[in-house]
């Protein structure tokens, strides 16, 4: 929920499914994953998830039928993109960003029906919502931050390879190079994530505790639809930076890459297109 709510299914349920079987499978039931992954933040009652079903299914239709045709165009331009010989930081970072307003579109399609779904609260699951949100931050403190410097780079640098392997297959050294200098260009990042999310998470939840007021519905627009307003100036900074590395960093594995990998990584990108062209809308 705090992280918009999960709202980001519908999108990274496409990115981890990636058997054609298991990718409609699971669009056609994230009327049931939603409920489930918000259960790890407040636990709906029944007349909850009973109001909340048919929405669901109508924001999933809309999804289905206006934007994964917007995800199959991105994936055959990522594909054209991952052909390239040379191709530049800058493209990379206009395909990110158009992935970012993708994700923004469904924060804002879902707005009026999370807010109402807030506002009918009850008490007892606000304080399920605190206290499960502290949880979170207390785990990604310790995951994240607790870790001297040098740990958590090395650890950056680990996951970014394990996230570019299935698209890549076997690193090769320069590769791996230059993942860790990606991962040292961030440097204190973490710190800066923690601490403005945990920003944001206090003004929700101050929100939350003045559901009833007039101002809720204006108050949760905000909160959701312009979330980087309630960033500090640094970490603005900070975030600029770290799109601008991370796209200078696919760059240049594209760049890199021989013909084996090129390959791999156009016929993942295109198969994905593929299954998102052939599916039909539930």
């Amino acid at each position: 929920m705090a992280k918009r709510l999960r709202a980001l299914l519908l999108i990274t349920s496409l990115i981890a499914l990636t058997s054609c079987s298991r990718l409609e499978l699971g669009y056609r039931n994230l009327d049931l994953l939603i409920p489930w992954s918000m259960d790890n933040y407040v636990s709906l009652t029944g007349e909850q998830k009973a109001w909340l079903k048919p929405r669901l299914t109508q924001h999933i239709a809309w999804h289905c039928q206006t934007q994964l045709p917007r995800y199959a165009d991105w994936l055959q331009r990522s594909a054209k993109l991952a052909g390239e010989a040379k191709p530049e930081a800058a493209q990379f970072q206009a395909q990110f960003s158009e992935f970012r307003h993708a994700v923004d579109a469904i924060v804002v399609q879902v707005t009026p029906d999370l807010t109402e779904l807030l506002q009918g609260m009850s008490p007892a699951q606000v304080q399920e919502l605190e206290k499960n949100l502290a949880k979170q931050n207390k785990e990604q403190r310790e995951d994240y931050l607790e870790l001297p410097l040098d740990e958590q780079i090395a650890d950056r640098a680990e996951r970014m390879e394990e996230r570019v392997k299935p698209w890549f297959g076997r690193l090769h050294p320069e590769q791996k190079a230059r993942i860790k200098t990606w991962a040292q260009q961030l440097g204190d990042y973490n710190r800066g994530w923690l601490d403005n999310n945990q920003r944001w998470q206090q003004a929700f939840l101050a929100a939350i505790n003045e559901r009833k007021g007039e101002q809720f519905s204006t108050q949760m627009k905000r909160l959701l639809q312009e979330r980087m307003s309630y960033w500090t100036p640094d970490y603005q900074q900070q975030f600029d930076a770290a799109q601008l590395a991370l796209s200078g960093l696919f760059a240049d594995l594209v760049s890199s890459a021989d013909a084996k990998q090129r390959e791999r990584l156009q016929e993942r990108l295109e198969g994905m297109r593929k299954q998102l062209a052939d599916m039909t809308c539930p």
